[in-house]
């Protein structure tokens, strides 16, 4: 792997408002938007997060060339019909770059794997502590979290990293599990 790949995870709640949309009028205005986009940002999925988490609905995955792209497309998102009426309640932007330790690793994703139904996304942010290890210690730590899935070899893994600045914040806490909408199902849909 040798370009640089950003991958934007949102999370959001739904508001009263959002019940009240049209769902196919709602839908086909996500998806102008996401056919304006040709290429430069992908949506790797939509995933409903109702019953994994109490504080989110839907999760967002996008993943383009550069930070401004997906932050862009979050934007543009936000300011459809359905976007209004959802609350952005986590949010994480991740990086891949060739890996430390493995030069040929690289996420599922990124190879072109298929999205699964399901997605567990947690933080895994790089602080200035991290650097601060000796090299053989960090390469031991990520050897050891990656020998742990190997385990589930149905469990593809999308690894993004970030370091923590000011504007990224320090997440601590799981995004939890969501569950990707099959194939063919509306992408939005009104829950009562």
């Amino acid at each position: 792997m040798s370009e640089t790949v950003y991958a934007l995870y949102a999370c959001f709640k739904a508001t009263r408002g959002f019940r009240d949309l049209d769902p196919d009028d709602a839908a086909q205005e996500v998806e102008n938007l996401i056919k304006e986009w040709d290429g430069a940002v992908t949506v790797r999925g939509v995933y409903s997060t109702v019953g994994f988490r109490a504080d989110t609905d839907l999760m967002l995955w996008f993943v383009g060339p550069t930070p401004d792209a997906v932050q862009d497309a979050l934007v543009a998102f936000r300011r459809t019909r359905a976007g209004r009426e959802l609350d952005l309640v986590w949010t994480f932007m991740g990086v891949v770059k060739p890996a430390e330790f493995t030069p040929d690793h690289a996420p599922a994703f990124v190879k072109g794997e298929a999205p699964r139904r399901y997605l567990c996304a947690y933080p895994f942010v790089r602080t200035p502590e991290w650097y601060l290890l000796p090299s053989d210690e960090r390469a031991s730590l990520l050897r050891e979290h990656g020998e742990a899935g190997r385990e589930f070899p149905e469990v593809l893994a999308n690894t993004t990293s970030a370091r923590r600045t000011s504007w990224i914040g320090s997440w601590t806490a799981s995004a939890g599990s969501a569950r990707r909408r099959p194939a063919g199902s509306p992408r939005w849909r009104s829950r009562s």
